[in-house]
């Protein structure tokens, strides 16, 4: 029954995620063949706290909803998944049917890890990848599922260096127009909405706290 209710609160989410989106195309860009097609990455938090925040897992299947949502063909999607580091990168490629849209899915599922929490790393990489391997006729989003909670084991220089990782991320998502979207796993209530909100706000994103 939690289960339920908390895969409902998810779909939720990400129906206000896929509403801000679809408000961010341009009325011509509405006219166009690429309507509601985009250049999607998707950042997965891996990190220990999550088997905590996320009991369920259910961070894959608010992406499977978001694929399930998306349309057949035409969008361009990748993903990352860190810990203390990227421990995936998916880079940006055609998503054309089912078929990829499950191959993207069980790829980013099959990573394990118990680690610490980069987010600053995790979403720069998102960036460049939507610099290097995005359509450029598309508009470009960040899908953030975490719990926020950047900790690097108490190592202060690698948590400067991940602030930095963040800062620049954000400065490259408002160049380009790429907006942060976040959804905030806190089934416990031990996770950070407050760092997802910044980072989202920052780049005209929308943040959802899911309990």
């Amino acid at each position: 029954m939690r289960q339920r209710k908390v895969l409902t609160g998810l779909l939720t989410a990400f129906v206000m995620v896929l509403m801000s989106l679809a408000g961010s195309f341009t009325a011509s860009a509405v006219d166009t063949p690429n309507a509601n097609r985009m250049n999607v990455v998707f950042v997965m938090d891996e990190s220990g706290s999550m088997s905590k925040t996320d009991v369920f897992s259910l961070r894959y299947d608010a992406m499977d909803l978001f694929l399930g949502l998306a349309t057949e063909s035409g969008n361009y999607m990748g993903a990352v998944a860190f810990d203390d580091d990227v421990i995936l990168q998916r880079d940006i490629t055609s998503i054309e049917g089912l078929n990829d849209k499950t191959a993207l899915s069980q790829e980013v599922r099959q990573v394990s890890s118990r680690g610490d929490t980069n987010i600053g790393k995790a979403i720069e990489t998102a960036t460049q990848m939507l610099q290097n391997s995005g359509n450029p006729d598309l508009p470009s989003a960040i899908i953030l599922l975490s719990d926020g909670n950047t900790d690097l084991g108490g190592n202060d220089a690698r948590l400067q260096e991940s602030y930095a990782s963040r800062d620049n991320a954000i400065a490259i998502a408002r160049a380009n127009g790429y907006k942060i979207y976040s959804v905030c796993l806190n089934t416990n209530g031990d996770a950070d909405p407050a760092e997802l909100q910044e980072i989202s706000s920052a780049t005209g994103g929308t943040s959802v706290d899911v309990k």
